[in-house]
C-alpha cells in the first residue's frame, strides 16, 4: 500500500499512517530467484539513508533505477532505509515489475548509519555475485564530520497514539514480516553463502552525498574500493543520473570500472548543465584509491617544509589558506586550489619543491574530474582550513585518528592560527580550547600526532 500510488514522500510525510498487510510482506519473485547466484558482469547496490528530508528525492532515484532495472548481465539491487514504518527494504529491482515485487527483504525500521546495517546490505547483495562491484552510498554528507544521517523518523509515528494503523495487532503484523524474512533467509542460504569475508574491495564505491571530497573522509575509507566518486561541494538533492549511467551499464556490461567512473561523473554533470536540471554547478571527481597513499605522502611532506616562521613562506601559507576556493560555512578548502595559491607567492626551493610533487602526485590519482581545473575552482579534493574564528575543536580529535600521517595538517593549522592571532593568541578563546583539547587528548593517550 506504501507504494501503490508512487513516492509516499512526495507531498511530506502523512500526519496519519495507515498500512495494510502488503506493507509487512516481502519474498523472491521468481524472476529475482532465478537470479540467485548466478555472476553477472556487474553488481550495483545502491545504499540509501533516505529517513531524513532527502526522502522525497532519493525514492525517485530509486525509480530511476528501478526503470532500468537488473539484466542478466547486471544486478541492480538497493537497501532503502525510509523515514516511515516498513518503508525500509532490501530490493532487486527490475523494469516493468511493481515494487513490491522486487522487495525481498522489509524492515519496519532501520538503522541506516550503523555500519552493522551497511554490512548486512552487503551481505545479502551477495548473494547476487558480480566480477565487478559498485556500491552507491546516498545521503547527507558531513565531510570529515561524518556521513549518512538516520532521523529515525517512525518511532514518532510508533511513539505517538492513533498515528500508526496497522491491519492487525502489532504482534499479528510482525509475525507476518517474520514468516516472509525466514522464508527468504532459508531460500537464499541454500543458494549460496552469505558470507562476505575474503572478497576483494569494491571495484567502486561512489558517494551520492555532499562534501565527501574531505581527504580527511576518503583517507578512512581508501581499503574499501580500488575507485572512488565523490563530490567535493554540494550534492543536489537529486543525487547521480542514476537512469542515464544505469542505461549505460546495462547496454554496455563490459565496460571496464575506470569505464564506469568516467561514466558516473559525466552523465551526472551533463544532466546538472541541462536546462530542465537548472544548470546547477557541480565538483565531481573519481580517483584511484591506490594513489592516495603516495598524495598523502606528499603533502605531508610539503606541509613539514613550511616552516611558517619564515615571512616569505607566511605570506604564501596565507594566501593560500584564505583565497583557495571555500564550500559554504563547511570551513573546507579545495586542496588542489591551496597548493596552486602557494605557488602563486615566492617560496624557498624545498617548498616549493615539495607543491611541485603534491600537484604530480595528483595526476597520478585522479582519473576523471569535471572541472577547469584551476586555482580558482573546485579540483575534486578539500581539506579542512577554516578562519580562526570558525574552527571546530573536535577536528582535533577527529585528526588524531586519520591514517596516514594526515594529522599533522591539524598541528601546521595550530601553528598557522598562532601566526595570525599574534599577541592575541594566549587570550584567544580558540587557542585555550585548541590547547585543553590537545592536554585533554594526550593524557587519554589519544594525541599522536608529531
Amino acid at each position: 500500500m506504501l507504494f501503490d500510488k508512487g513516492n509516499p514522500y512526495s507531498d511530506g510525510l502523512p500526519i496519519e499512517l495507515q498500512l495494510d498487510w502488503s506493507d509487512f510482506e516481502c519474498g523472491l519473485s521468481a524472476i529475482n530467484d532465478r537470479a540467485l547466484g548466478r555472476v553477472a558482469e556487474w553488481a550495483v547496490l545502491a545504499y540509501m539513508a533516505a529517513d531524513c528530508n532527502l526522502a522525497p528525492y532519493m525514492f525517485d532515484d530509486l525509480k530511476d533505477m528501478k526503470s532500468i532495472g537488473s539484466s542478466e548481465n547486471v544486478h541492480v539491487m538497493a537497501l532503502f532505509d525510509g523515514p516511515l514504518v516498513t518503508d525500509s527494504f532490501f530490493a532487486r529491482l527490475n523494469a516493468n515489475t511493481n515494487l513490491n515485487d522486487d522487495i525481498i527483504l522489509r524492515f519496519e525500521e532501520l538503522q541506516s548509519n550503523d555500519p552493522k546495517t551497511l554490512t548486512m546490505a552487503l551481505q545479502v547483495a551477495s548473494k547476487y555475485p558480480a566480477k565487478h562491484r559498485l556500491l552507491l552510498l546516498g545521503g547527507h554528507g558531513k565531510g570529515w564530520a561524518g556521513l549518512l544521517v538516520d532521523e529515525n523518523t517512525g518511532l514518532r509515528y510508533r511513539k505517538q497514539p492513533g498515528r500508526l494503523i496497522r491491519p492487525g495487532s502489532e504482534s499479528e503484523c510482525n509475525a507476518r514480516r517474520r514468516a516472509c524474512l525466514q522464508r527468504v533467509q532459508d531460500r537464499m542460504n541454500s543458494v549460496i553463502d552469505n558470507n562476505t569475508e575474503g572478497q576483494p574491495p569494491l571495484d567502486i564505491l561512489a558517494f551520492d552525498a555532499c562534501y565527501m571530497g574531505s581527504i580527511e573522509a576518503i583517507a578512512q575509507v581508501m581499503k574499501e574500493a580500488d575507485l572512488m566518486v565523490v563530490s567535493e561541494d554540494l550534492m543536489p538533492g537529486e543525487g547521480f543520473a542514476y537512469g542515464n549511467f544505469l542505461t549505460h551499464l546495462v547496454e554496455n556490461p563490459m565496460q571496464s570500472p575506470f569505464e564506469a567512473v568516467s561514466s558516473i561523473v559525466s552523465s551526472t554533470s551533463r544532466y546538472y548543465q541541462s536546462a530542465g536540471a537548472g544548470q546547477r554547478r557541480l565538483a565531481l571527481a573519481a580517483i584511484k584509491s591506490e594513489q592516495l597513499t603516495p598524495f598523502s605522502q606528499a603533502l605531508v611532506r610539503l606541509v613539514q617544509a613550511l616552516d611558517i616562521d619564515d615571512p616569505a613562506t607566511f605570506a604564501a601559507v596565507r594566501n593560500g589558506l584564505e583565497r583557495s576556493w571555500t564550500f559554504g560555512n563547511t570551513g573546507m578548502i579545495d586542496l588542489k586550489g591551496f597548493v596552486l595559491k602557494l605557488l602563486e607567492e615566492p617560496l624557498p626551493s624545498l617548498a616549493k619543491e615539495a607543491a611541485a610533487k603534491v600537484l604530480e602526485r595528483w595526476s597520478e590519482m585522479v582519473v576523471t574530474f569535471n572541472t577547469r581545473g584551476t586555482a580558482d575552482t573546485p579540483n575534486g579534493l578539500s581539506v579542512y582550513a577554516p578562519l580562526p574564528a570558525n574552527f571546530d575543536i573536535s577536528y582535533l580529535e577527529a585528526s588524531n585518528h586519520l591514517p596516514l600521517d594526515l594529522g599533522i595538517w591539524a598541528l601546521f593549522l595550530a601553528g598557522y592560527y598562532l601566526k595570525v592571532l599574534g599577541d592575541q593568541a594566549p587570550r584567544n578563546a580558540l587557542v585555550q580550547a585548541m590547547e585543553r583539547t590537545m592536554r585533554d587528548l594526550k593524557a587519554r593517550g589519544i594525541y599522536k600526532a608529531q
